[in-house]
């Protein structure tokens, strides 16, 4: 699953539902992303295109993106 950045196409009106905040991969090749899901409005931490945890806090989402990340 590819996640975009989130933006506004003046053309179509159309706008993208995800935004990623952070992203990293480790030497293995397992990414971690911290995305701001807008349809729902939620936080989520997404490891390899899998969401694993979801909250509606930044705060607490970044902890658990953080937690992934190690």
């Amino acid at each position: 699953m590819r996640l975009q950045l989130g933006k506004l196409d003046i053309r179509k009106g159309n706008r993208m539902d995800f935004v990623v905040y952070k992203s990293e991969a480790d030497n293995t090749g397992r990414l971690v992303e911290l995305v701001h899901n807008k349809h729902c409005e939620v936080y989520e931490v997404i490891v390899d295109g899998i969401p694993v945890f979801n909250c509606t806090d930044y705060s607490i989402a970044e902890h658990e993106y953080s937690m992934e990340c190690v």
